[in-house]
């Protein structure tokens, strides 16, 4: 259903899979029973295929979904039911992502400072320990470039995510004007 979803809001391939494939999965999960925005939509897609101007476009779809009883008000509140799914999904994006940058993060500069405290406590002791002083300082070392690799790739995933998240808003949000500007 996912790949259906993304053929229906006519998603650009360019948008990162992993984001547009659980937006996607989303959309289908909190899909309404009955004919709704996505079959509007689905309509249109028919519809283009005839090369008629946009307008007439979402009219012809409109006066089709009319005569089973859709309003125009109902289609752009099914509209803003998806936008809703969407917005619900992202915050729980946000809250995942912020467990992360805990995790993976924090972590490892906690790390780091119980490390740098074994250092000191070394330094103390005799000659013997100080091969040991030396391996934990080489794990410091490393563990900086760990951190700032965690952080790049939540930074990453993030971006991606805000992209995917941005067009599908963003063909949703111009069918609703659409919807508005020719119904």
């Amino acid at each position: 259903m996912s790949a259906e979803i993304k053929k229906i809001l006519v998603i650009s391939p360019d948008v990162d899979k992993k984001s547009a494939d659980f937006l996607s999965n989303a959309l289908a999960k909190g899909q309404q029973g009955g004919f709704d925005y996505l079959k509007f939509k689905q309509s249109l897609n028919q519809i283009a295929q005839l090369k008629l101007d946009e307008g007439t476009s979402f009219q012809s779809a409109f006066a089709t979904a009319s005569t089973i009883g859709i309003t125009r008000d109902g289609l752009i509140s099914s509209a803003k039911h998806y936008l809703n799914l969407l917005d619900h999904e992202k915050s729980q994006f946000d809250s995942a992502l912020q467990k992360q940058v805990k995790e993976r993060i924090a972590s490892k500069k906690e790390q780091v400072i119980k490390l740098e405290q074994g250092i000191e406590e070394l330094k103390s002791k005799i000659k013997a320990l100080e091969k040991k002083i030396t391996e934990f300082q080489h794990r410091i070392d490393n563990s900086d470039a760990e951190v700032e690799k965690a952080k790049q790739k939540i930074l990453e995933t993030q971006s991606r995510f805000e992209k995917s998240y941005e067009v599908f808003q963003n063909v949703i949000r111009d069918d609703i004007r659409k919807i508005e500007q020719y119904l």
